[in-house]
């Protein structure tokens, strides 16, 4: 699966950054994940284990950025599933289009541009 740089297909504009989460679907599955890049409407997030199905519902859970602070939480759904080909570790990468408004916990911006600084 290629990850695609379509602006033209997103809601809004995407930040590449790397975010370590746990995701859930509805039935009890649990899985760490990592957050390639995302944006306020969605997020392209890669998994190992089961495939998980375009359409399940999901919630993602951020390992808290610092400590102390809350685990930021974002319920969407996968729209988009394949399997990953650039590694070896992380064997699916999915499309999640978020539900509603990320939390203000979560400054996707500000994270992306601080992790860019460390380059």
């Amino acid at each position: 699966m290629q990850h695609e740089q379509s602006e033209d297909r997103r809601k809004a504009r995407r930040h590449r950054l790397c975010l370590v989460v746990h995701l859930r679907t509805a039935d009890g599955d649990a899985r760490t994940a990592v957050v390639r890049d995302a944006s306020a409407s969605g997020a392209f997030v890669l998994t190992r284990g089961s495939n998980i199905d375009v359409g399940t519902p999901v919630e993602i859970e951020v390992v808290p950025l610092q400590d102390g602070a809350p685990a930021p939480t974002v319920r969407g759904q996968i729209v988009r599933a394949g399997t990953w080909e650039a590694g070896d570790l992380w064997r699916q990468g999915l499309g999640v289009s978020f539900e509603g408004a990320l939390p203000a916990t979560l400054p996707i911006e500000e994270i992306a541009a601080q992790q860019a600084s460390w380059v």
